[in-house]
């Protein structure tokens, strides 16, 4: 029975690949002058932040790390949105008494601003960000800690993502991995890491959970 389910944010919750992409290729090439491609992108995509400047420039990461942030924030509310059906399937959990939380590489204050301007706050009951633990995914430490505040098991308990890092993180706490068909990642690499389901649509996790309960 499953009776808890984990989310990533960026590309599984939230729509945030353009707004993203923008920021992050308008600070490298203010600070470096490189014009990030598409498959760059795509490569540090869900990475921290931190993570994501020091690709580039590792002596200037808190310079580029707070103009990303101010270009980011100029936009992100025309640019981000939710997937179809997130919102309608999140509350559709709470309905089913299935504990909800969010576990990103964002920060959470970051992910908390999301969460309640798609109108989630009464229906996701933790979030757990950069900020809250020592390891980010593919560590399994944010999905282990998740669990323990919401006192679930490891047995009982879905990661659903987008990067391989989620189902690597899934896999090493010990819970089932899902990935969304909607992910920027290679397809091939993402089945390559075996996930225990892959869905096309967002509420297919109803089904799933249902399913278990028999």
């Amino acid at each position: 029975m499953i009776r808890c389910v984990l989310f990533d944010y960026d590309g599984t919750i939230a729509d945030t690949a353009e707004i993203v992409e923008k920021s992050y290729g308008e600070t490298v090439k203010k600070f470096t002058g490189h014009n990030v491609t598409r498959d760059e992108f795509i490569d540090v995509f869900g990475k921290p932040l931190s993570e994501m400047m020091s690709f580039y420039n590792k002596d200037k990461v808190e310079e580029m790390t707070h103009y990303y942030r101010e270009y980011f924030s100029r936009y992100q509310d025309t640019l981000i949105r939710p997937f179809p059906g997130v919102v309608e399937t999140i509350k559709k959990l709470k309905q089913l008494e299935v504990k909800t939380a969010i576990v990103s590489s964002r920060t959470k204050s970051g992910v908390e601003y999301g969460v309640d301007r798609f109108g989630l706050n009464d229906y996701i009951d933790l979030v757990i960000g950069l900020d809250d633990t020592k390891n980010n995914k593919p560590h399994p430490e944010p999905i282990i800690k998740a669990m323990g505040l919401l006192d679930v098991k490891a047995e009982h308990t879905l990661m659903v993502g987008d990067s391989p890092h989620d189902i690597i993180a899934a896999k090493e706490a010990g819970v089932k991995a899902c990935v969304v068909n909607w992910s920027l990642f290679d397809k091939e690499k993402l089945q390559s890491l075996n996930p225990d389901y892959i869905i096309s649509e967002i509420n297919e996790l109803i089904k799933i959970i249902k399913n278990k309960d028999r």
